[in-house]
């Protein structure tokens, strides 16, 4: 009985051993692994931040646009394109268009298991020329290029993303950039989208009775822009029972620079973008035009017919 009890006890402590042995090597060659298949991954806290606040009277001008290279500006949230099978990180830039060269700039992805992509992000579509001889003498300096992702990244949606011009993502960081949320609560089914800042309105009943127009006209959500500098909290003020119910989405474009209407072709990429996941039909122009049914009362009896 012993000899039975001694042998019992060295299997037990030899069975203990062994399952430690095989833990720190499981933890250990899983982590090599994922490194041999993804050579790109590479360990990094994570670091969660908080996506820029759509309330008006927040930010200063450094908070909403990040400049990675002297006269380039890029939108300071990104977004989670994954309607082909190659998905991309966009972003929504203006820049100085004296020299037609855009940077060449790298993004460091940063996903939720404390890895991250270095890849290439280079210009995907670009509207607007520089042209002194345009405008009645105005140039208008800045213009928009949408940036996007050029190697293959993963399938879910990162946490943030930083620009740099180092090839290894190591040095010269932005700072972080957040991705917009890639999957919401509800589809909506229609949104409204005032498709350049408002920075010239002077009565806030004009644009009271354009966004209630369109709730009476089935909108679920309206997204309006703001060049702050020329809006007072008159105007906005009247907005907050809007903003309260989540219908509205007061967003500070506050660029500030030479450019079309304030960025108007950039708006317009952001305001599709946001929307992506979000609505599943989208209205987009000024705030002197309404897209009126002619035979129905909202725009769902509209597309039903037209289906």
């Amino acid at each position: 009985p012993y000899m039975k009890m001694r042998c019992q006890s060295w299997c037990w402590c030899f069975m203990i051993c062994w399952s430690l042995v095989v833990g720190f090597l499981y933890a250990n060659l899983t982590s090599s692994w994922s490194f041999l298949l993804y050579p790109s991954l590479i360990g990094d806290p994570v670091e969660f931040i908080e996506l820029p606040t759509n309330k008006v009277n927040t930010s200063k001008k450094t908070d909403l646009w990040v400049q990675p290279q002297r006269n380039t500006l890029v939108r300071n949230y990104a977004f989670f394109d994954d309607r082909d099978d190659r998905p991309s990180i966009v972003l929504n830039s203006m820049k100085d268009d004296h020299n037609r060269l855009y940077p060449q700039l790298q993004l460091k992805i940063v996903y939720n298991f404390s890895i991250y992509l270095c890849v290439p992000v280079r210009v995907w579509k670009k509207s607007g020329d520089y042209d002194p001889h345009k405008h009645n003498g105005q140039s208008h300096e800045y213009v928009t290029y949408l940036l996007r992702t050029t190697g293959p990244i993963h399938s879910v949606s990162p946490v943030y993303v930083s620009l740099t011009t180092d090839t290894n993502c190591l040095r010269g960081l932005s700072e972080n950039i957040p991705v917009l949320p890639h999957q919401y609560k509800k589809m909506l089914r229609f949104g409204v989208c005032l498709h350049q800042p408002v920075f010239n309105i002077t009565d806030p009943q004009v644009l009271v009775d354009w966004i209630a127009i369109h709730i009476s006209l089935g909108a679920e959500i309206v997204f309006v822009y703001l060049e702050k500098k020329f809006i007072s909290e008159d105007i906005t003020n009247p907005l907050n029972s809007f903003v309260k119910s989540g219908i509205l989405e007061l967003i500070d474009w506050s660029i500030g620079i030479d450019t079309y209407n304030y960025g108007q072709t950039a708006v317009i990429n952001d305001c599709i973008y946001r929307s992506l996941h979000r609505v599943e039909y989208l209205a987009m122009y000024d705030i002197d035009e309404i897209l009126v049914p002619r035979k129905h009362m909202t725009w769902s009896g509209m597309i039903q017919e037209i289906k």
